[in-house]
């Protein structure tokens, strides 16, 4: 009897940890083919309620924008020479500031351990990349 309780124990713990350890394996991103890695004190990309969040420092450095935080509006504001965009923590809407157009996300912005996270799919398509995702390598691929 001890012996089958062992063994329910033991397969119950492997069983149900898995969702939790898939939660958090590591994402990877590549941008035009090309792996970036995200510096460390940046924060992870990590898969939140089954979509891909990363950091907005990273993703707006990386991409070649200028990054503005509004401390009492929980406002971000993305800047290149051909883009605008702000996105309120806690909102579904990114809203393109040259053109006014509202795109709503079916995820909202978010701090994790004091970091700004963005979901990456609807950044990228709104300053026109293409965005792809590999379930099996867990890769999300941005192109120009």
């Amino acid at each position: 009897m001890k012996k089958v309780l062992l063994l329910l124990l033991v397969f119950s713990i492997v069983f149900v940890s898995v969702p939790v350890f898939a939660e958090m394996e590591i994402l990877h991103i590549t941008i035009d083919g090309e792996l970036v890695e995200i510096p460390e004190g940046y924060g992870a990309a990590m898969i939140y309620n089954d979509r891909t969040m990363v950091p907005v420092r990273f993703v707006s450095e990386f991409l070649g924008f200028a990054v503005d935080w509004v401390e009492s509006d929980r406002l971000v504001v993305f800047m290149d020479l051909t883009h605008a965009v702000a996105l309120q923590i806690g909102s579904r809407t990114l809203l393109m500031l040259m053109t006014n157009e509202r795109i709503s996300m079916d995820a909202p912005a978010m701090i994790h351990e004091d970091r700004s996270y963005i979901p990456i799919r609807f950044f990228a398509e709104a300053i026109g990349m293409e965005v792809t995702w590999d379930e099996y390598t867990r890769t999300v691929g941005l192109y120009r």
